[in-house]
């Protein structure tokens, strides 16, 4: 039987088949119902279902439907992120940060939630004239976008 541990290789023992069969069987469906909805005659959903009941291992369909379900709930709820790209560079504060030239760092915005303010007086005020640099190139983007479609309508 599948249990605990074994619960993540459910999905390589079943086939998108069978998974698909037992997926309508946890909707509560009967093999007479599911044939129609997957094009199968009810004795092959049958069979399909038998022999997912089979390879996990249970006595029951049911059963089998929701130790699948339960295998594909942790596998969106617990899959591990992936890994952040080789580039960026470790910092002396453990954060990572890319290399950067006086115009891309004079122009990043400062990080957003993550870890504690730590910035000095001097480093708050250059991050604060950053966003209103980078606001204001924003702003006026906008406001020439809108003139020229104006200019282009008229």
């Amino acid at each position: 039987m599948v249990t605990g541990g074994n619960l993540k290789h459910a999905a390589a023992l079943l086939s998108e088949r069978q998974k698909e069969c037992l997926r309508l069987v946890g909707q509560g469906l009967r093999s007479k119902e599911i044939g129609p909805i997957l094009g199968l005659a009810p004795g092959s959903v049958d069979t399909y279902i038998k022999a997912a009941v089979a390879r996990l291992g249970v006595s029951d369909r049911r059963v089998a439907a929701r130790i699948l379900a339960e295998f594909e709930l942790s596998q969106r709820l617990g899959s591990p992120p992936e890994p952040l790209p080789p580039t960026a560079e470790l910092a002396a504060d453990g954060f990572q940060q890319e290399p950067q030239g006086f115009w891309k760092q004079a122009l990043t915005l400062p990080p957003i939630g993550g870890h504690s303010n730590d910035l000095s007086v001097r480093e708050r005020l250059l991050a604060t004239l950053r966003v209103a640099c980078v606001m204001t190139g924003v702003a006026a983007g906008f406001i020439l976008l809108f003139v020229g479609a104006l200019r282009a309508l008229s």
